[in-house]
């Protein structure tokens, strides 16, 4: 994740210093952008559309699918026919999550494991209505939901699926807020009622691309004709605003109104405009603001109101709600920022390119310029302060001391290198700075003028840090020296310096830096906060600032504000502290800002409270915007999330996911076999500021005493469970805001084989059994001799009954080998039979040859006449009915039945065909066969064709096979 501008989180404590009155907030600079590239979230480049769930889980329409993104993990499902995902939106009534793809519309819902199941509903489309090109809106809107493709309108409610009934074609349909807009390819504009009811509100011959509400009034956008807005009383007309032009040329692809009523629209060409209700351009946010490219096609506000965008190539998320914005005096150069005065109507930024002013004003023009500064001429180099000194700012410089004139610098020193400017609290004419070579003294000549008098020459150190007392004495702070004190004489002159170290109690002698609040000297040491006592003229700790800082702390910085608030810098902390009055005493606040110091200078850190509204903070690229009191009215709507839990013992393996947050632990009670006792939860929190370092506490009920501390560890593993029911409990929280749900996942562990029910009732059988054969013993000797006894009389009796019972197998061996005998004589019979039928007709066949030939022989026509009768008688085969009468009688009694189970189930076979069955049945050849049945081997081939045709076998059945089976 690529966080542009390197942005941080941070969070402050209820602040009680604002002004009553209204403080001017300008719109400087731009939000926080992050950046997610294709590779971070690995899926296709382009971005369609966005919803949220109840959860606060980020759901993408992407091109290679649906995306899911909790705050720490990224996760892809594609649709069954890999198409890509156009739109999808969230049921509120039961979760669902819509989504519409190419020719594909449906939905996804987590199964029990928490993994997401896609279910289509195409098919309930009517059949004429079926196919679908690209579903490039779906919602949900009261009871239904509704979508549109190829200009057909269609309405879903859960069971079944119906067309707008009049067939008209449609252009557009869109829902804002409460209200949804239809517009068909005629130009009609139409607010959809209740499932397919419409009502006209008017005609807009541009093809409507998005809408939203503002007030009571809608929003409409245009691609290129830029946004009409409808109203009851004046229909649809063109909304008039300063970026008209802009929104022309660019091409408008979405528009959203916020809960604030800013109006935002991305473009196809110039990136995001935002707007207030008015028209008036705030912000334009494009690709050198920060974002990935200047293609916004999708855009979404989430529960927090902070935007997510759909690039060309990426997702980009803006933290339009947060109070924060950075900005660059110096433009493209990013120089770091030093230091900051505001006077009257102007801005002035000291950074390390230059001085640069702009006008102090609530509004800048996004279009006239991006950083709405402009160099001061002559102020090229290092800037290292402002200070405003009566109704003049001085300027400390890198080639010397400058006063700001009108706009205008003019030189007042003769040398070069000063750090700061501070006032004589004794003399309102009198000026000291600070130097790389020590303090140089000005005086006021008249009224504006101000002219260099002298170089304090017994004192020559580096004097960057400088604080008056009231006692009028200048301390000056050198980190590697020490603390100096100056005391001055009656006509200005230094008459004393003296260094202050171990010796005069502070802990150590370098790292110290001396600082006045709160009309005391106190010094900032690497151990923490120590004050100065004028009567022992030594350093003593600072207990009421370290208790509440760290006894320790490393404090760097102290800054005071116009209402005594103290701000500080620590070496890992930054915050302030606010005075509270609480009547006769004063009570102190601690709030801090997080994770600053990554931005910060270091060794020059600068925090400029200038009010309650305008806070700015230096950086090392460009200057820190924050408006306090936006800060303090945020609301948090993020959730704490199981996102993943695995079984790691042997091999890893997932068992749960996708955004587990069971309230009732309960309902998802899971057993795991014994071996599956060690896990790792993986868990998140739905807050995308990056603002906010989130923070966890987490307890495994069942083996855990109480709540682990708070720690940004998003993981926890345990390992070897002892068998039992568990309840893993994490919630999570940004500092003093803490979310109220726990996320929870019980699961039960059994019990090892050999400690389970059943293996402890074994025990106990095992051990009872024991204490039974201590009684049981000598009985069973007795009834072993008794046993013994009946085995004697038992064995008597076995003998005689093995001699019956052999005479009767004797018996039935002997019945059974003449069963066996007369089923062989019966068995030969049929082959004799058989033979002998096949030896007639092979000499019938040689008989039918020889006549034959004879005929050719005789030429006497009355001998041929005879020939020919007696080839006919012996192709007559009715003679050979009785011999095959007890053939088949034979082979009825061989073959169980053959021919009467043949007949039964085959009634149309002919006699022939019986013959052949049976040929078939003994295993014969063809060549077998024909001389049996008096025909040619063709004329078998062809039986055989037509046995197969009356008996109706498939081609892969073997006829011999069958018959021998049947």
């Amino acid at each position: 994740m690529k966080v542009h501008r390197r942005s941080f989180w941070l969070f402050f404590g209820i602040l009680c210093f604002f002004h009553s009155e209204a403080q001017q907030v300008p719109n400087l600079g731009v939000p926080s952008i992050i950046n997610f590239s294709k590779q971070e979230y690995n899926a296709g480049t382009q971005n369609w559309d966005f919803t949220q769930d109840e959860n606060g889980v980020i759901y993408i329409a992407n091109n290679e699918g649906l995306l899911s993104y909790d705050g720490s993990h990224w996760q892809k499902y594609p649709l069954p026919n890999k198409t890509i995902v156009r739109s999808v939106a969230v049921t509120p009534d039961t979760g669902k999550i819509l989504v519409g793809g190419q020719d594909e519309v449906g939905y996804f819902q987590k199964n029990k494991r928490g993994f997401l199941e896609y279910h289509s509903i195409k098919e309930l489309a009517p059949a004429n209505s079926q196919t679908m090109a690209d579903i490039w809106t779906i919602f949900s809107y009261k009871k239904g939901v509704y979508f549109i493709s190829l200009n057909i309108l269609y309405y879903y409610n859960g069971k079944e699926m119906r067309v707008h009934p009049d067939g008209d074609q449609f252009l557009f349909v869109g829902k804002g807020r409460e209200k949804v807009v239809v517009q068909k390819v005629n130009g009609q504009v139409y607010l959809l009622e209740d499932e397919l009811n419409l009502q006209e509100i008017g005609r807009l011959e541009f093809e409507i691309v998005s809408i939203s509400e503002l007030g009571d009034n809608i929003l409409i956008a245009t691609e290129k004709n830029g946004v009409y807005v409808y109203s009851k009383t004046e229909g649809i007309r063109p909304w008039k605003n300063l970026s008209d032009s802009f929104l022309r040329e660019n091409r408008i692809n979405k528009i959203l109104v916020q809960d604030n009523m800013q109006i935002v629209i991305p473009t196809v060409l110039g990136g995001l405009l935002i707007l207030d209700q008015e028209g008036v351009p705030l912000y334009k946010i494009d690709k050198e603001a920060g974002l990935q490219n200047n293609m916004v096609r999708s855009i979404f506000e989430d529960q927090d109101h902070n935007l997510w965008l759909g690039l060309d190539n990426g997702i980009d998320y803006l933290s339009i709600a947060s109070p924060i914005r950075f900005f660059y005096p110096d433009g493209k150069l990013e120089g770091t920022s030093y230091d900051i005065e505001i006077m009257e109507n102007e801005i002035y930024i000291g950074t390390s390119t230059g001085l640069y002013r702009s006008q102090w004003k609530s509004h800048f023009d996004p279009f006239q310029s991006r950083n709405h500064f402009e160099k001061i001429p002559g102020s090229e180099g290092q800037v290292w302060g402002l200070n405003k000194i009566g109704n003049q700012i001085f300027m400390g410089h890198h080639e010397g001391a400058f006063l700001i004139k009108n706009g205008n610098l003019q030189k007042i020193s003769p040398n070069a290198g000063y750090w700061m400017f501070i006032q004589d609290p004794h003399s309102n004419g009198r000026v000291l700075a600070g130097s790389y070579n020590g303090l140089h003294e000005f005086e006021l000549t008249n009224s504006e003028n101000w002219a260099y008098v002298k170089h304090y020459s017994n004192f020559t150190e580096s004097s960057r840090f400088i604080s008056a007392s009231e006692e009028g004495d200048y301390w000056v702070s050198h980190p590697y020296r020490g603390i100096y004190k100056i005391s001055m004489g009656p006509s200005g002159q230094s008459s004393e310096v003296r260094r202050y170290g171990q010796e005069e109690g502070l802990p150590s002698d370098k790292g110290n830096f001396a600082f006045k609040v709160w009309n005391s000297i106190v010094v900032c040491t690497e151990e923490g906060i120590y004050q100065y006592d004028s009567k022992s003229d030594a350093f003593f700790p600072y207990h009421d600032l370290n208790d509440i800082l760290g006894e320790h702390e490393k404090v760097r910085r102290l800054f005071e504000d116009s209402r005594e608030n103290l701000w500080y810098i620590t070496q890992e902390k930054i915050g302030f502290l606010e005075i509270v009055d609480k009547g006769l005493q004063k009570e102190v606040r601690n709030h801090e800002l997080y994770g600053l110091h990554g931005k910060l200078m270091g060794g020059f850190e600068l925090i400029y409270p200038y009010d309650s509204a305008n806070v700015f903070l230096g950086s090392e690229k460009g200057m820190i915007h924050i408006n306090a009191q936006q800060i303090f009215s945020q609301k948090y709507h993020f959730q704490t999330l199981l996102n993943e839990i695995h079984l790691i013992k042997d091999q890893d393996s997932l068992i749960f996911a996708n955004q587990i947050n069971n309230s009732d632990p309960e309902k998802l009670l899971v057993t795991l076999p014994n071996k599956g006792n060690s896990f790792r939860f993986s868990f998140t929190a739905t807050n995308f500021s990056p603002f906010h370092q989130i923070s966890y506490q987490y307890k495994l009920d069942g083996f855990d005493e109480q709540w682990s501390s708070w720690s940004e560890n998003n993981s926890r593993e345990y390992t070897n469970l002892s068998p039992g029911k568990y309840t893993f409990m994490v919630r999570s929280g940004i500092p003093d805001v803490y979310t109220t749900n726990t996320a929870n996942f019980s699961f039960y562990i059994d019990h090892p084989w050999y400690a389970t029910p059943l293996a402890y009732g074994i025990y106990s059988f095992i051990f009872l059994a024991g204490i039974a054969g201590l009684v049981w013993v000598p009985r069973r000797r007795f009834e072993k001799e008794k046993a013994l006894l009946e085995e004697e009389k038992e064995k008597k009796v076995a003998y005689h009954r093995a001699e019956v019972k052999q005479s009767k197998e004797q018996l039935m061996a002997l019945k059974n080998e003449k069963l066996n005998a007369e089923i062989e004589h019966k068995n030969k019979e049929l082959a004799s039979t058989t033979m002998h039928l096949l030896q007639k007709s092979e000499l019938l066949q040689k008989l039918k040859t020889e006549l034959d030939r004879l005929r050719t022989y005789t030429n006497n026509p009355e001998a041929k006449k005879e020939l020919k009768r007696i080839i006919g008688l012996l192709n007559d085969d009715s003679q050979l009915d009785e011999e095959w009468e007890q053939f088949f009688l034979h082979f009825d009694r061989v073959h169980s039945d053959f021919f009467k189970r043949l007949k039964e189930r085959f009634p149309e076979l002919t006699a022939k065909d019986q013959k052949m069955c049976a040929y078939l049945r003994m295993n014969l050849s063809t060549k077998e066969i024909a001389p049996l049945m008096n025909i040619s081997v063709r004329g078998v081939e062809i039986s055989r064709y037509r046995l197969r045709k009356k008996l109706d076998l498939d081609t892969n059945i073997n006829l011999n096979e069958f018959m021998m089976e049947f």
